[in-house]
Protein backbone atom coordinates (compact mmCIF):
# COMPACT_ATOMS: atom_id res chain seq x y z
CA UNK A 1 0.00 0.00 0.00
CA UNK A 2 1.48 3.31 -1.09
CA UNK A 3 1.81 6.15 1.38
CA UNK A 4 -1.29 8.35 1.35
CA UNK A 5 -3.37 5.85 -0.62
CA UNK A 6 -6.53 4.70 1.16
CA UNK A 7 -7.05 1.04 1.97
CA UNK A 8 -8.69 -1.03 -0.76
CA UNK A 9 -12.47 -0.77 -0.18
CA UNK A 10 -12.92 -4.18 -1.78
CA UNK A 11 -13.92 -5.65 -5.12
CA UNK A 12 -17.44 -4.19 -4.96
CA UNK A 13 -16.01 -0.70 -5.69
CA UNK A 14 -14.87 0.43 -9.16
CA UNK A 15 -11.22 1.02 -10.02
CA UNK A 16 -9.57 4.46 -9.94
CA UNK A 17 -8.28 4.67 -13.50
CA UNK A 18 -6.55 7.98 -12.79
CA UNK A 19 -4.39 6.19 -10.22
CA UNK A 20 -3.88 3.05 -12.31
CA UNK A 21 -2.92 4.95 -15.48
CA UNK A 22 -0.93 7.82 -13.95
CA UNK A 23 0.34 6.48 -10.62
CA UNK A 24 -1.49 9.23 -8.74
CA UNK A 25 -5.10 10.05 -7.99
CA UNK A 26 -6.13 13.59 -8.86
CA UNK A 27 -8.90 13.53 -6.24
CA UNK A 28 -6.46 12.61 -3.48
CA UNK A 29 -3.94 15.19 -4.72
CA UNK A 30 -6.62 17.87 -4.44
CA UNK A 31 -7.32 16.76 -0.86
CA UNK A 32 -10.65 15.17 -1.78
CA UNK A 33 -11.85 11.70 -0.86
CA UNK A 34 -11.81 9.02 -3.53
CA UNK A 35 -14.15 6.06 -3.20
CA UNK A 36 -12.46 4.10 -5.99
CA UNK A 37 -9.87 1.33 -5.66
CA UNK A 38 -6.21 2.40 -5.91
CA UNK A 39 -4.45 -0.71 -7.20
CA UNK A 40 -1.14 -1.20 -8.97
CA UNK A 41 -1.31 -1.80 -12.74
CA UNK A 42 -0.19 -5.41 -12.22
CA UNK A 43 -2.91 -6.23 -9.65
CA UNK A 44 -5.04 -9.22 -10.82
CA UNK A 45 -8.25 -7.15 -10.68
CA UNK A 46 -6.72 -4.48 -12.94
CA UNK A 47 -5.51 -7.13 -15.40
CA UNK A 48 -8.94 -8.80 -15.38
CA UNK A 49 -10.59 -5.43 -16.11
CA UNK A 50 -8.23 -4.79 -19.02
CA UNK A 51 -9.02 -8.23 -20.47
CA UNK A 52 -12.77 -7.69 -19.96
CA UNK A 53 -12.69 -4.29 -21.71
CA UNK A 54 -10.52 -5.55 -24.59
CA UNK A 55 -7.46 -3.49 -23.67
CA UNK A 56 -5.39 -6.62 -23.04
CA UNK A 57 -5.58 -9.90 -24.92
CA UNK A 58 -6.02 -13.03 -22.85
CA UNK A 59 -3.40 -15.72 -23.43
CA UNK A 60 -4.54 -19.36 -23.14
CA UNK A 61 -2.78 -21.14 -20.30
CA UNK A 62 -1.26 -24.63 -20.23
CA UNK A 63 -3.51 -27.58 -19.36
CA UNK A 64 -4.54 -27.51 -15.72
CA UNK A 65 -4.10 -23.75 -15.34
CA UNK A 66 -6.80 -21.14 -15.85
CA UNK A 67 -6.86 -19.53 -19.28
CA UNK A 68 -6.96 -15.78 -19.67
CA UNK A 69 -3.98 -14.84 -17.53
CA UNK A 70 -1.58 -12.74 -19.59
CA UNK A 71 2.02 -13.76 -19.77
CA UNK A 72 1.44 -17.50 -19.51
CA UNK A 73 2.81 -19.53 -22.40
CA UNK A 74 0.38 -20.97 -24.90
CA UNK A 75 -0.03 -24.72 -24.41
CA UNK A 76 1.26 -26.91 -27.20
CA UNK A 77 0.27 -30.48 -28.04
CA UNK A 78 1.18 -33.12 -25.43
CA UNK A 79 4.60 -34.76 -25.96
Amino acid sequence: QALGVPADPGPQQPLCFDFINNGACGRLQRGENCRYRHLSPDHPDVIADRIRTGKLRAVPGPAGLPAGLPGLPVAGPPP
